[in-house]
């Protein structure tokens, strides 16, 4: 009886994803990315450095191949070297870089804490159990960060990554039905509708956090709204778009740290309303509930 006790005991003691990820990409205790890191700089497309050691690490935690993936994109022999090229690269762009920039999002940026994900216009109560009922599974409290529970959902969720087949719908993501494999597009149009820049990393994280929603059994299934050739739309904040749109939420709030209105002056503060103008257009285009009102509300 003791050796099946002693392996639990281990079982439950080793590393979370999270914590894996954050190590391997040199991530201090308590740091976070900086949002400025989204805008382009330099000549490049974003300001991450993300080294190759890190970028293998973040898609094996999906259960993907660095290098069957670095093969099927045409990204020659050195990771790294890959996705620090695809910040100067013209457009369109393949979706592997951009996968990367999204899963290094999730483990680095802030989401704020577990706790401080509360119901609202923009969270559904649903989605304040899930992120709950998942930290407590890891025996985290109310006061862990909400990426380790957030990229960890991830994580378990996404079985694999490949190549979205040519003749596929344009799109930024898809997971597959039946085996739960995230797959990539060869280029992203820079048109694409779903976000105002396909390419963002944070963008490309909250994509991959509504992805891994619809890995669940049972899911809530996308309708038709009208304006797209497939179903792609929710009915109300409970699917995979409401998912989303609480992590955008989340990130947002930890944004503002506390302060109970917009400082034009506070660049967190900009990029807070920024996400929120973002959660109102993917309401609009996607969720067939009436647009709540905006929250953040100006100090002046």
């Amino acid at each position: 009886m003791k050796r099946p006790l002693l392996m639990m005991f281990l079982t439950a003691c080793a590393p979370d994803p999270w914590t894996t990820a954050r190590a391997t990409c040199g991530f201090d205790e308590g740091e976070t990315v900086e949002w400025a890191v989204v805008l382009p700089t330099d000549g490049a497309r974003n300001g991450l450095s993300v080294d190759g050691d890190c970028a293998a690490q973040l898609l094996r935690d999906v259960h993907g191949d660095p290098d069957v993936l670095l093969t099927a994109f045409d990204g020659g022999a050195d990771l790294g070297a890959y996705v620090g090229a695809a910040r100067f690269a013209e457009e369109p762009m393949d979706g592997l870089p951009v996968a990367i920039w999204g899963l290094y999002w999730l483990a680095g940026a802030d989401f704020g804490a577990v706790g401080a994900l509360d119901e609202g216009p923009y969270v559904d109560a649903k989605w304040v159990a899930v992120v709950g009922d998942a930290a407590a599974a890891r025996g985290l409290d109310e006061g862990a960060p909400l990426a380790q529970v957030l990229y960890d959902l991830v994580a378990t969720r996404i079985r694999g990554l490949d190549v979205l087949p040519p003749d596929f719908l344009l799109a930024s993501a898809g997971l597959g039905s039946s085996d739960d494999v995230l797959y990539l597009p060869r280029s992203i149009d820079p048109d694409f509708p779903y976000a105002e820049d396909p390419y963002a990393a944070s963008g490309a994280a909250w994509v991959i956090a509504h992805e891994s929603d619809h890995a669940l059994e049972p899911y809530v299934p996308h309708v038709d709204c009208g304006s797209w050739p497939e179903p792609a739309c929710d009915m109300d904040l409970t699917g995979a778009h409401g998912f989303e749109v609480a992590m955008m939420w989340a990130q947002a709030t930890a944004l503002l740290d506390g302060a109970p209105c917009l400082d034009a002056s506070d660049s967190d503060h900009v990029f807070a309303s920024e996400v929120e103008a973002s959660i109102q257009g993917r309401i609009d285009q996607f969720v067939l509930i009436d647009l709540p009102e905006r929250v953040l509300v100006s100090c002046d």
